[in-house]
């Protein structure tokens, strides 16, 4: 299904903020983009995504994380960074396969909720790499 997303803003290629604007979207590519005053309907049949001036970003790509130790977050913030690393390489030898599954599976729900919509995951274990 199309999508129209309706009074949104962003960045213009020249560093500003733009203006609020129609953006129209056919099979996943953009394919205009018009002022929001202009009352040109873009896309007959589309969904329509009101934005009220919102602002939308790209998604964001995040190179090297680590998602299963999400679940470890705040346990360990008292001590030192030489002994969290001695405990943060013996993590996913601690818990067993499906904990780690699921400790991932956590880890990727808050990336896409905080806006990444791709990872490179890093995680070696004897359990799960071999």
């Amino acid at each position: 299904m199309d999508l129209l997303v309706k009074n949104v803003r962003f960045l213009s290629p020249d560093g500003k903020l733009s203006e609020n604007k129609n953006i129209s979207v056919e099979k996943d590519r953009i394919t205009k983009i018009v002022n929001a005053s202009d009352k040109t309907n873009l896309n007959r049949e589309s969904q329509v995504l009101d934005c009220n001036g919102d602002f939308a970003v790209p998604g964001f790509m995040n190179r090297h994380t680590h998602l299963f130790q999400c679940f470890g977050r705040g346990l360990m913030d008292d001590i030192e960074l030489t002994k969290w690393l001695e405990i943060i390489w013996k993590f996913p030898e601690l818990f067993s396969e499906g904990a780690i599954y699921y400790f991932t599976l956590i880890g990727a729900i808050e990336t896409l909720k905080s806006g990444s919509v791709s990872v490179a995951d890093i995680i070696h274990t004897r359990k799960c790499c071999g």
